[in-house]
């Protein structure tokens, strides 16, 4: 199944990101910063380091749902959890038109984008593995942008994989840190 959803996803090798591109520039740091078994840990990511990729990053927290807690998003009923995004750079809102912080991810995305993202973010927090794809924006209004976005999951204590960081940008954005 992962494998459908990447190719879905359009996934790439991190090598074929181009220069420059937030993406690459992210995965280097957090290769860097992986702890002796092989986790980022929440603490590793000090903003003050990279100022101008903020505004392209997305963080993504894992919730377990309350018992008898209904869901908005009656396709993804089968989960105990849902995923809010808990940070959402500027750029980034922006690009999709909105803030979505504090919002349950897959909000506005139709119910097979939605399902698509849902399972990009827990392949790599289950595997705790990277992902990286190039594609059209997952919004029926912005599907003409073509960016290249990535999944990286982190932890907040060390214990389990409880965050994941994506990194979304236009294929073509190149910063300096």
């Amino acid at each position: 199944m992962s494998q459908e959803v990447f190719e879905k996803l359009g996934r790439i090798s991190f090598a074929d990101v181009p220069e420059g591109h937030p993406v690459g520039l992210f995965h280097e740091h957090w290769q860097n910063e992986l702890t002796e078994s092989g986790v980022f840990l929440r603490k590793s990511l000090n903003p003050a380091r990279f100022p101008k990729l903020l505004p392209w990053v997305v963080m993504v927290t894992k919730e377990t749902l309350a018992a008898g807690e209904t869901r908005k998003q009656s396709y993804l009923k089968d989960r105990n959890y849902r995923f809010r995004y808990r940070l959402c750079g500027t750029e980034y809102g922006n690009m999709i038109g909105r803030d979505l912080t504090g919002l349950p991810v897959g909000r506005m995305q139709s119910p097979e984008d939605a399902i698509a993202t849902y399972k990009s973010v827990e392949i790599c927090m289950e595997t705790n593995q990277a992902y990286v794809g190039e594609t059209g924006m997952p919004l029926a209004d912005r599907s003409f942008l073509k960016v290249i976005r990535s999944v990286f999951p982190m932890s907040t204590d060390g214990s389990e994989i409880d965050l994941a960081l994506s990194v979304v940008a236009p294929s073509d954005t190149k910063i300096r840190l």
